[in-house]
């Protein structure tokens, strides 16, 4: 005869079955929710109060540089964040760049020179005569190289030739230990990759972006680019695997990489050549470490708790199903 508890037992599996399957699908539930979340790092203004944001440099100090497009100036902030102007008079500043000597190269979107600033802030015309540059960067050398159509080049001396061409749209440059240069083309929607020889090529995984404005690359080959319409900076491996590495920006503008960091100006292109003005959250520089711990979301938000929560009570049924069996 069957004893009370395996008549107990018998009456009582369908109902753990179903609570069982039931604390199974939860768990799945909520690890489905955990893998859908995509980790990016917490937003640091490291300044702010910019008319504009825009292009980015750094010297060996670990002071940076940014284009105030509105007020039509470069301005410097030291490592301790301190703001101040240091040059002025252009027509419409864009780009930014800076060679090993601390000197800074600036594209004038309005009167078509590149303007050399050297460290000592004394700003002097290096090469003129081009269409509405934006795009710029330096290499290892001091060779200077600007988007205008094609991709030209001027060497420390200021001559000026043509490097690269064919370009769709090219338009935001930056340059790897190698001296290689990437090229954002909005053109096709991808990076293009010019080799010291003059060599270019189209890093097709990374093909796709909507829209971006701004790229760098760190010193081992990763580049990160500008998502404007995604409101991301994306990370590309040098194996080609594209990834969000931040998000959360109103719009993410040029890049720059220096001491361990990667920083975001954040402004609108198209304000800044209309001369418009700037919203404070158009005007700010963000700071994100380039290695250090993910945050994939904030716990205490209402979605934080309620993946928790689906994947805590789970977990506890579960438990609850093995212990009752265990019993009877």
């Amino acid at each position: 005869m069957y004893t009370s508890k395996y008549l107990l037992l018998f009456a009582l599996h369908p109902l753990l079955k179903f609570l069982h399957n039931t604390a199974k699908l939860t768990c799945a539930v909520g690890l489905l929710f955990f893998s859908m979340i995509k980790p990016s790092y917490a937003l640091t203004a490291f300044a702010s109060g910019f008319n504009g944001a825009f292009g980015l440099g750094s010297d060996s100090s670990g002071n940076l540089y940014v284009v105030d497009a509105g007020n039509k100036t470069i301005d410097k902030i030291t490592s301790g964040g301190t703001v101040s102007t240091f040059a002025s008079g252009f027509d419409a500043p864009l780009g930014l760049a800076s060679d090993s000597s601390g000197n800074l190269y600036v594209s004038d979107y309005g009167n078509g020179n590149i303007d050399k600033i050297t460290s000592a802030g004394i700003v002097s015309i290096f090469a003129s005569g081009f269409g509405n540059p934006s795009g710029i960067a330096v290499d290892s050398s001091g060779n200077v190289y600007v988007d205008n159509g094609s991709i030209d080049k001027i060497t420390s001396g200021g001559t000026v030739s043509t490097f690269a061409s064919g370009f769709g749209n090219p338009s935001i440059m930056a340059v790897d230990s190698s001296g290689n240069i990437y090229v954002s083309n909005v053109g096709h929607g991808g990076i293009d990759e010019i080799t010291s020889g003059g060599v270019v090529s189209t890093i097709t995984p990374a093909s796709g972006f909507t829209y971006f404005s701004g790229i760098a690359v760190d010193n081992s080959g990763n580049i990160y680019v500008s998502d404007v319409n995604n409101a991301s900076i994306d990370k590309i491996t040098s194996g080609g695997v594209v990834s969000t590495f931040a998000s959360g920006f109103d719009e993410p503008g040029y890049l720059t990489i220096a001491g361990g960091n990667l920083y975001v100006s954040v402004a609108d292109f198209n304000d800044a050549l209309q001369n418009t003005s700037y919203s404070n959250t158009m005007g700010n520089i963000y700071q994100i470490p380039l290695s250090g711990t993910p945050v994939p979301f904030e716990l205490s938000s209402p979605l934080g708790l309620s993946i928790l929560g689906v994947f805590g009570i789970g977990q506890q049924l579960v438990k609850l199903m093995k212990n009752t069996k265990a019993k009877l």
